[in-house]
């Protein structure tokens, strides 16, 4: 069995994410695109629904502070 080296997994690691980064056909089957929908709604939609809003605000209320329009967590 051949043995993989540190160098040679770090080289491998870099050409796989170079890969990803530069969209060459069949770099989404390393690295697949996300799709961030919730029910169906867009950036657009979610940013003006109130149940939305009242969720993520409950969420960063109980693990995080805000002070003013930055949140640490």
């Amino acid at each position: 069995m051949t043995k993989l080296t540190t160098p040679k997994s770090i080289l491998i690691g870099f050409a796989l994410i170079a890969l990803s980064i530069a969209s060459i056909p069949y770099s989404n089957l390393i690295v697949p695109k996300a799709y961030a929908d919730v029910a169906g709604m867009d950036y657009y939609d979610l940013k003006s629904d109130y149940d939305f809003k009242k969720a993520v605000k409950s969420v960063v209320s109980l693990n995080c502070r805000a002070q003013g329009s930055r949140i640490y967590c």
